[in-house]
């Protein structure tokens, strides 16, 4: 908590911004309110992820305004680095909503630092004159006007939460480990930026360096291993990996690639990626123990390949060129391709729910979910989700618990993110979970009880809601 925060004498008109001013808008450091006594009334400062208690702000004046706007003026930030200057003032904006318990109001803040803001969610006494405040989200606007609307009550979901940053496209999560999600966004500055849940609490923004066109994709061969890909600006396919210890050094694979390649592994030192070409079509490159060159397997797709393994020694690449498309590796050779028909607008998105089965979904031409499964004999066609309705936009993102349980998200046309379930060959219906997203959904189920999703938002952080039954 931020403690009370209790006014002093009233700003002059010089003194007075408004939330349009510039002041407001542009200013040197990111700040993160974290604790502030009454003794001290010092703030934090944070700069790339690290918290830096010399960096100091200190409390100038609230206003209270006639219309109950609140403006808190911070003064005398200190230097925290040599050749930085923490000087100037900053500007936050309390603005009342609605009316709570006990003659208390909830109240919204924000503070607008090198583009990026930070959120607050307080609570004005009856009298006007003293505030409680949490951090909500770093890199993401609250509206100013009223509080957040709630997700609907249901014991199955949890709010939305922003994660912070500022990221280009869809994010990379997955799970190395039970409780442990590890996600992975493409920057402004093109570089990759890694953040990580280790079961109670998210870490720091971690920059991983490299310059990069495509978000990145990254797999796990077991517990405390991560292995991760991207397509550099030069074409070419780049690696770096995480060994339980510290991350490597990025390296170049070579090859000209098109876009994202698409990864999977399956065992230790194993792992093969797969991309598509300058021609359009599929190239495979792997590691057995030292990187293989790269080999051509032909086909006109369209896009980045989905690739499944389901077993040791076993590969299966899905693909779209109009229709989806499949080969795959029989442990000793390469099948040619198979049509499996239908008509995407993108990618399928494919998963495998145990040996010699596999799973896909897409959106089809209608922008309804289609799903089409192998049983281990033949392919089943496309056939409508729970026989059709519901309107989705972009790709799915489904997720396997055991045999008999797929989870399925979708961004709608809404922007907000719906989930459809199908539990031993029974479809549930459509349920909104809310939100407003940017780019199509990523899912992880660390755990059994759980399926945690991340997607852009509006605002372009990472947004982060968890899924549990």
């Amino acid at each position: 908590m931020l403690g009370h925060l209790f006014p002093q004498p009233p700003l002059t008109d010089n003194d007075r911004f408004t939330p349009e001013s510039p002041q407001v808008k542009h200013l040197p450091l990111l700040i993160l309110l974290s604790t502030l006594s009454l003794a001290a009334q010092a703030l934090e400062c944070e700069h790339d992820g690290v918290v830096n208690a010399g960096c100091v702000a200190r409390i100038g004046h609230v206003d209270v305004r006639e219309d109950s706007t609140l403006v808190l003026d911070l003064k005398d930030r200190a230097v925290w680095h040599p050749g930085s200057q923490c000087v100037g003032r900053s500007l936050l904006r309390f603005l009342p909503t609605n009316p709570g318990v006990g003659g208390q109001t909830s109240i919204a803040l924000a503070a607008y630092a090198m583009d990026k803001p930070v959120s607050f969610r307080c609570t004005l006494a009856a009298d006007g004159r003293a505030c409680d405040c949490d951090t909500l989200s770093i890199g993401s606007v609250l509206p100013l006007t009223a509080d957040p609307a709630p997700a609907p009550a249901s014991p199955a979901r949890m709010q939305w939460a922003s994660l912070g940053a500022v990221l280009q496209g869809q994010p990379e999560c997955l799970s190395h480990s039970p409780g442990r999600i590890d996600c992975l966004v493409l920057g402004t500055d093109r570089a990759i930026w890694h953040r990580s849940w280790d079961g109670s609490a998210w870490g720091a923004w971690q920059s991983l360096g490299g310059t990069f066109s495509n978000q990145p994709n990254c797999v796990s061969w077991g517990p405390n291993r991560l292995d991760c890909f991207d397509r550099g600006t030069d074409g070419a396919l780049w690696h770096n990996w995480w060994d339980g210890t510290r991350w490597g050094t990025w390296e170049s694979l070579g090859g000209t690639i098109l876009e994202q390649p698409d990864c999977v592994t399956w065992g230790p030192d194993r792992l093969d990626c797969f991309a598509r070409g300058g021609r359009r079509d599929l190239w495979h490159i792997w590691y057995d123990g030292r990187w293989r060159a790269w080999e051509n397997l032909g086909g006109t797709i369209l896009e980045q390949p989905d690739c499944v393994a389901w077993g040791v020694n076993r590969l299966d690449c899905l693909a779209r060129g109009g229709a989806m498309w499949h080969r795959y590796w029989t442990g000793s050779r390469w099948a040619g391709w198979d049509n499996l028909g239908g008509d995407l607008p993108e990618a399928p998105a494919c998963l495998t729910t145990g040996p010699n089965r596999l799973w896909c979904a897409a959106r089809g031409s209608d922008n309804g979910l289609w799903v089409q499964d192998w049983n281990g004999t033949r392919w089943s066609g496309w056939q409508p989700a729970g026989g059709g309705g519901g309107t989705i936009e972009g790709r799915p993102a489904c997720v396997a618990r055991g045999a008999d349980r797929i989870d399925c998200f979708a961004r709608g046309t809404d922007q907000a993110l719906w989930h459809k379930s199908l539990v031993a060959g029974q479809w549930a219906g459509w349920e909104s979970l809310g939100s407003a997203l940017a780019s199509n959904p990523t899912c992880v189920a660390a755990q059994s009880d759980r399926i945690d999703c991340f997607a852009k938002g509006t605002d372009n952080a990472l947004w982060h809601m968890r899924w549990s039954q």
